[in-house]
């Protein structure tokens, strides 16, 4: 076969053995190639991240769905079911919270609680956000704005969740020492 130089703008054609142009070969190769991937996309279910609804809410030992405590005195016995549950990592989250004598049963009517912080202690740190506490009546509570930041495997991804707790009827004052692992890792 004749060909042009590259000063025409063409290109050189090389042939196989068999006659075949290499050009040939590389489009064999290529539709081959997208039909494998076309057929497996149809018969390899796709990798996803989502997990089913059950999975997501899924209590582990690590991760519980509610976390109960006397506070740090034994004044109360605390409550609190985080939302969504696990707590997600680096998302934004929510904390009922009940507030209850240590009967573990009657709620203190005239609670309040004055002061959420969570602290990681191996990093010596709080959250990077302000969350917002609002009454809900009757030693409830519900904790808005909350986000964990960093996690890690044991001490290193300990968080300690700390409420100032008031009972406005006896002043009493005491705070909770919550810890709670972050977070539950998607696998």
């Amino acid at each position: 076969m004749h060909s042009r130089g590259p000063a025409h703008g063409s290109f050189h054609i090389k042939h196989t053995a068999h006659g075949h142009t290499m050009r040939h070969y590389n489009t064999l190769l290529l539709m081959s190639a997208l039909l494998l991937f076309t057929s497996c996309d149809e018969k390899t279910p796709q990798a996803t991240t989502d997990k089913p609804a059950a999975a997501k809410t899924q209590a582990t030992e690590d991760y519980p769905l509610q976390f109960e405590t006397l506070t740090e005195g034994e004044q109360f016995f605390v409550r609190i079911t985080p939302d969504p549950a696990p707590v997600p990592f680096q998302e934004l989250f929510s904390l009922n919270v009940t507030v209850l004598k240590t009967d573990r049963a009657t709620p203190v009517k005239n609670a309040s609680i004055d002061d959420v912080q969570a602290i990681m202690p191996a990093h010596n740190h709080g959250m990077n956000v302000k969350p917002h506490i609002t009454p809900q009546g009757d030693g409830q509570f519900l904790i808005e704005g909350m986000r964990f930041h960093m996690r890690g495997d044991g001490d290193d991804g300990l968080w300690v969740l700390k409420l100032a707790i008031q009972d406005k009827d006896s002043a009493t004052i005491d705070t909770t020492a919550l810890p709670m692992q972050c977070c539950k890792i998607s696998r």
